[in-house]
């Protein structure tokens, strides 16, 4: 997977995938006066490195200092954009392709974050099995654990001819453990490295590589609020970051990378595999 230093590096703003939380904290009330309610929520299923500088702002009362109530709790992915909309929390974290599908549907809400510049999603393979190029897992017959979301949706366009066999994805990495011509969805910060660990030989191929890289782990907030409470966003933007930066550090000791964080919190996971970063891309998206 090369060192994290190559595979994360901070680029500047541009809008982010999810972890939800409702506000039910201590003092959790209604709009900025008695502290906004926070959700930081993704799909995955419970507290990961990739999102650790959330958890580390909520332990450290870095968020409270800001008058910000944060109680983080795992929700799937469509489920947090919902909650902003309907005013269950004020923020919530998704990624960028679910904003689309929110505003698609009437929903007023918006990135104000996102800690990843190229996200990180992918699909890991068996090294054993020869595979050079993620086109590869779909046009030799085997098992592909995945979520049936945007992403895999574009892949199975990209390759209509598929040989690959879909299911839906399982919890942990048992399933990948014990079937060689198994695939399962992932990000490479995570579920990779726990294959490792248990001897096995994880490979990945990056959705991005593929043509589809939305922004990954974004903050969204509803618009009226940006409009009304700049302040507030503005305090969640500074926390957000600093999150960001802690949360790069967790992946560099989960890497044994030991290198310094990035200034502004923002990840690029396929900087130094080509030699750059790609460029920014801020400009029209929300």
């Amino acid at each position: 997977m090369g060192s994290l230093r190559n595979r994360c590096a901070a680029r500047p703003p541009g809008g982010e995938r999810s972890w939800l939380q409702e506000g039910q904290g201590a003092g959790a009330g209604s709009g900025a006066a008695s502290g906004a309610k926070a959700a930081l929520a993704d799909a995955r299923l419970g507290p990961e490195p990739e999102f650790g500088g959330f958890y580390a702002a909520r332990e450290s009362g870095a968020f409270g200092k800001q008058g910000l109530d944060i109680d983080i709790k795992p929700r799937g992915q469509g489920e947090t954009w919902k909650l902003v909309a309907t005013g269950v929390t004020d923020f919530a974290t998704t990624a960028a392709d679910q904003i689309l599908v929110a505003r698609e549907q009437g929903a007023d809400v918006v990135a104000i974050f996102a800690v990843y510049q190229t996200s990180p999603q992918a699909i890991m393979v068996h090294k054993a099995r020869g595979f050079t190029r993620i086109d590869d897992v779909f046009t030799n017959p085997g098992t592909l654990e995945a979520e049936d979301v945007t992403w895999l949706k574009f892949l199975r366009g990209k390759f209509p001819s598929a040989k690959v066999s879909l299911t839906s994805n399982s919890p942990g990495i048992a399933t990948f453990l014990a079937k060689q011509d198994l695939s399962k969805q992932c990000f490479i910060t995570s579920e990779p490295l726990q294959a490792t660990k248990a001897g096995s030989d994880p490979q990945t191929f990056l959705i991005a590589d593929a043509g589809y890289n939305p922004y990954t782990t974004v903050v969204i907030a509803r618009g009226e609020m940006v409009r009304k409470e700049p302040e507030t966003i503005r305090k969640m933007i500074s926390r957000s970051a600093k999150a960001g930066e802690v949360t790069w550090m967790i992946l560099a000791g989960e890497h044994g990378d030991g290198q310094a964080q990035p200034r502004d919190g923002r990840s690029d996971v396929r900087r130094g595999r080509r030699g750059a970063a790609p460029a920014d891309r801020a400009g029209g998206r929300e």
